[in-house]
């Protein structure tokens, strides 16, 4: 606990304005400019409304991994950007950037999220619950929808008593339906139980929220992911999976 709490006051607290512009200009970055093109030092400011962000993005296949409070973090930044869409009459000029983007699928890996947890308290986005309209072909608003999927990938450990899966109706509640959100969530057991005095076995919490990356299925998973004709022998050999599907609300 007190080695992650105390993250999540600070991101509530005063300083969660200059953390969301960090997060903002990290993307933008990422978009906007191959690693060569990148400056070496100096203040800079990367200016998102640029229609030449779409070339970039065409050719290049964009994901995020996150840990813990970045699942939040996230969130937020993709909300904001909508919301920021609203009011934005330069956003409108940016026609080949907003037709790259509803093409395009951003994947976020969330490790350890927190989203049902940290969602208490926070306002909801202003469009929600209409994924069908803006996101099937013969919806209603599928024109004014401003990325073509974001799908989002989280794992979980049961014995990380700071991380969640996340519920199969968050994503119409709490996340713009213009981004077409999609989600995954993949259990898996990053700490191992011990055995303690032969009555029960237990792990480590702390492992379990802090070792995913340490963890070979897990790499393995987001490098490959889960399609059957090239799936990783690992994920084949110490991996089930259960495939489900809900009905997209129009």
């Amino acid at each position: 606990m007190n080695a992650t709490v105390p993250d999540l006051l600070v991101y509530e607290g005063e300083k969660k304005g200059l953390i969301d512009k960090s997060i903002g200009q990290s993307v933008c970055w990422s978009f906007k400019s191959t690693w060569d093109d990148l400056p070496d030092a100096g203040a800079h400011y990367c200016d998102v409304y640029d229609n030449k962000i779409a070339n970039n993005i065409k050719q290049d296949d964009f994901f995020i991994v996150t840990h813990s409070l970045g699942s939040r973090i996230t969130i937020d930044t993709l909300n904001r950007f909508a919301a920021d869409r609203e009011h934005c009459e330069e956003c409108k000029k940016l026609d080949g950037l907003n037709a790259t983007l509803q093409n395009e699928t951003i994947t976020v890996f969330m490790l350890a999220n927190q989203l049902p947890l940290l969602q208490v308290g926070q306002k909801q986005p202003t469009i929600t619950g209409v994924t069908g309209e803006y996101c099937m072909p013969d919806g209603a608003h599928y024109n004014e929808r401003l990325i073509g999927k974001v799908r989002i990938v989280a794992f979980n450990d049961p014995n990380d008593i700071l991380s969640y899966p996340i519920p199969p109706d968050y994503a119409d509640k709490y996340i713009d339906s213009r981004f077409c959100p999609e989600i995954v969530n993949v259990d898996i057991n990053v700490a191992q139980p011990k055995d303690l005095f032969g009555v029960t076995e237990l792990a480590n919490p702390l492992e379990a929220h802090v070792g995913y990356l340490d963890d070979d299925r897990v790499s393995a998973l987001i490098t490959n992911g889960l399609d059957r004709s090239h799936m990783n022998p690992l994920i084949t050999e110490r991996c089930n999976w259960t495939e489900y599907a809900t009905k997209q609300k129009k």
